[in-house]
């Protein structure tokens, strides 16, 4: 019996900053990640720091692979990084992103409860 692996990457640049278009980088960056699990692959995203450009095509794309809002999928990302999406152009490039996949509304129920708990 042998082994064989193969390593492969996707590689793109980013800047971290707040209206910097990371979102220009999803689909291809999902396709790959998609492409890796269907392959019985394994994927580890990175940037610089690990928070922010990571954290956004790790949240995006853990949104459309469980089918649930940016709350949830942030929270689950969360679990495993502790400290993602400190740059708020891309806290809003995740919200227009779930918005523009139908995916906002599925967090209502989180959202409602976060309100409630203020007043």
């Amino acid at each position: 019996m042998f082994h064989i692996s193969f390593q492969l990457f996707v590689w793109f640049a980013g800047e971290d900053e707040e209206d910097y278009d990371m979102m220009q980088h999803f689909d291809e960056a999902h396709h790959f990640i998609e492409d890796a699990h269907k392959n019985g692959g394994k994927v580890f995203i990175h940037c610089v720091m690990g928070i922010n450009r990571s954290g956004l095509i790790t949240t995006a794309h853990y949104m459309v692979a469980n089918h649930v809002g940016p709350i949830t999928a942030a929270w689950n990302v969360k679990k495993k990084r502790k400290i993602i999406l400190t740059n708020e152009g891309f806290q809003k490039q995740l919200i227009a992103f779930a918005l523009e996949r139908n995916l906002l509304f599925l967090d209502k129920n989180e959202i409602i409860q976060t309100d409630e708990s203020k007043r």
